[in-house]
């Protein structure tokens, strides 16, 4: 399916071996354990965030701390659980252009067609998207 997508958008004379391009993406974003996005990026991020998490209300529960610290502790273990939230929650697009997976500066979020002007290759690629849930 992801490969009929890459291929209705090269030119036919294309070089890029899609199978080979579909591969190296898939192994850099879940595949490659250790060095995929997945794990790097996502996995180890959230895992920090509940790291932390789990030392403050460690500290939080403490005894030997007064009331005011133990409410501070709380204070900060609520941001972070909204920072991890909001980090769950961010659209793909962002999360990829943030990590450098994405050059930011080339994919506009709020644009929905990139026109071809090339006249070799404008007729032979078709890269318009509308913008409904179906298309994502």
């Amino acid at each position: 399916m992801l490969i009929g997508a890459i291929d209705r958008i090269t030119p036919k004379e294309s070089c890029l071996d899609k199978e080979t391009a579909f591969q190296h993406a898939e192994n850099k974003l879940f595949l490659d354990e250790a060095e995929s996005v997945y794990h790097k990026d996502i996995k180890l991020t959230i895992t920090d965030y509940d790291r932390q998490i789990s030392e403050l209300k460690t500290l939080a529960e403490s005894e030997s701390i007064d009331a005011k610290l133990k409410s501070n502790f709380y204070g900060v273990i609520d941001r972070i659980e909204k920072y991890k939230k909001r980090f769950k929650e961010q659209r793909l697009i962002d999360f990829l252009s943030k990590v450098g997976w994405l050059p930011g500066y080339a994919f506009p979020q709020d644009v929905v067609e990139l026109r071809v002007v090339q006249p070799d290759y404008s007729d032979k690629m078709n890269l318009s998207r509308d913008n409904t849930a179906e298309n994502c």
